[in-house]
């Protein structure tokens, strides 16, 4: 949790839960939905390797016409690792965990994302928000559905479709790769 007090997946705001109907948290309920993204995620890779994300609430780019609805990355990468399938290759560092069956980098996160708060506050179309159930897609049609949204995030974090200089951070040119 990258949240302060008060804000982002602390937010004190009532809300009827999607699922049960019964009263909890904004910030509760965007957790729940973090952690069964995760959840999934976890079911898909398996192995022991430990991967912990860097979550939070903040402002993204949002507008009536289009909003971007989250943002997520590896925050290292690992070469050489027991398990690797190919020597002097670079993985994110989420990926390399699950391939060496245990975590490589200790108490670090290996993925950051941040989900757009602004959406919450009706930024992209006045009456769409974030739907929080996990259970069943939104049965309002101006609502997002939060959930993907997490699970195409955690992609990012695991690397697809990493946008990363290897030359600018160390790690050797690859022939035919720019």
């Amino acid at each position: 949790n990258g949240d302060g007090n008060f804000e982002g997946l602390n937010d004190p705001t009532p809300i009827l839960s999607a699922e049960t109907g019964t009263s909890t948290t904004l910030g509760a309920m965007r957790l729940h939905a973090l952690r069964h993204g995760a959840a999934i995620w976890s079911r898909y890779l398996g192995g022991n390797g430990e991967i912990k994300v860097l979550a939070k609430f903040d402002p993204l780019p949002c507008s009536t016409t289009s909003a971007v609805l989250g943002r997520a990355g590896t925050l290292q990468l690992a070469a050489n690792f027991p398990n690797a399938p190919y020597a002097n290759t670079a993985y994110p560092i989420a990926l390399a965990n699950i391939l060496a069956g245990r975590d490589l980098n200790g108490v670090t996160a290996e993925i950051r994302a941040t989900f757009n708060s602004d959406i919450d506050r009706g930024c992209y179309q006045q009456d769409e928000y974030f739907w929080y159930g996990i259970d069943r897609p939104s049965p309002d049609p101006r609502r997002i559905d939060f959930l993907p949204v997490v699970l195409h995030e955690f992609a990012h974090g695991l690397g697809f479709l990493l946008n990363y200089s290897l030359e600018r951070n160390g790690w050797p040119a690859v022939p035919g790769f720019s």
